[in-house]
């Protein structure tokens, strides 16, 4: 997801934990992308240079143009073929360096889309950047033949002949001598080995896994919840979230006549306000937790499986 970007608003994180898929925050800005082995990633950096982003694209496109697929750039980020979204991408400007990096859709599980990036049905009031849903395709369904090495091929021609045209009709990857002096091609794929030998990338590669930048980095949002205990009545449970995560204020209502579940969750998660808690799964399930430990000893057995219940349906919502 994009820097400014809440998780709560852009994913299922639920989906995400079923299905083992990780949640990463960037450093640059745009929408939500889901990341699999068929989506190729390019990145651009240049120190002491002006955002030349429309070059960039001329690279691309004439990757694109050389494996026989057709397209143009549309709108502010992304690259379309036939009116579908193949590409898009975000930039992030500092100390004089830019880096414009993005996607291409080679061979992407389509089909997570929809499961992964559709959060949850709760009311959700936040600031940040929203991400802009869009007709996708892969190029492999333009053209089954395209593979990453024949897509990494074209990119890396194409950057070369973009900077060295007096080399344009001559360079190839099979063809290594034919590089022009100041421009080098190397591969890296050993990356648990730089992440050993880089004290500097590996610190990097610790806070961008960070709870604070995951999450603490969220601008500041309300989330309501409203669920129906069979039997019991309905619970909604607010939440209002400010800067760094933390839980600012929790309300909690419910039009049931028996009120003790009510009021020993009213009490319970209380505490995330006034201890100013993080506003996580875990905390919330402790929240849950104390709830049903305080009724447990009143020796109400049914608001203990109220709150059960409750507490598996809220922390699967988070």
């Amino acid at each position: 997801m994009g820097v400014h970007q809440n998780p709560h608003r852009e994913v299922s994180l639920a989906a995400l934990r079923a299905g083992g898929v990780r949640l990463v925050r960037r450093e640059s800005g745009g929408g939500c992308v889901y990341q699999d082995e068929g989506n190729a990633i390019f990145s651009f950096m240049q120190r002491d240079h002006p955002l030349v982003k429309n070059e960039h694209n001329e690279i691309i496109l004439d990757a694109l143009s050389s494996l026989g697929i057709h397209a143009e750039a549309s709108g502010r980020n992304d690259i379309v073929t036939g009116g579908k979204k193949i590409s898009g991408c975000a930039f992030k400007l500092s100390g004089g360096s830019i880096l414009h990096h993005g996607t291409m859709l080679l061979d992407l599980d389509l089909n997570a889309l929809p499961r992964l990036l559709t959060p949850s049905k709760a009311k959700l009031a936040a600031k940040g950047v929203a991400s802009v849903a869009a007709r996708v395709t892969n190029l492999r369904d333009i053209d089954p033949s395209i593979d990453r090495q024949k897509w990494d091929e074209a990119l890396t021609n194409a950057f070369i002949r973009k900077y060295s045209s007096e080399h344009a009709d001559t360079i190839t990857l099979s063809s290594p001598t034919s590089y022009p002096p100041h421009i080098s091609v190397e591969s890296v794929s050993d990356i648990p080995s730089a992440l050993a030998t880089d004290p500097a990338l590996a610190a990097l590669y610790d806070h961008l896994q960070s709870w604070s930048w995951l999450y603490g980095a969220t601008p500041s949002f309300t989330h309501e919840f409203e669920h129906r205990v069979e039997g019991w009545g309905s619970i909604t449970v607010g939440f209002e979230i400010e800067k760094k995560h933390r839980v600012k204020n929790v309300e909690v209502h419910s039009d049931a006549l028996a009120v003790a579940t009510v009021q020993a969750i009213r009490q319970a998660m209380s505490k995330m306000m006034t201890e100013g808690r993080e506003y996580s799964r875990e905390q919330v399930a402790a929240c849950l937790n104390e709830a049903e430990s305080m009724l447990a000893e009143s020796g109400d057995d049914e608001a203990v499986k109220r709150v059960v219940m409750i507490r598996e349906w809220l922390t699967a919502q988070l």
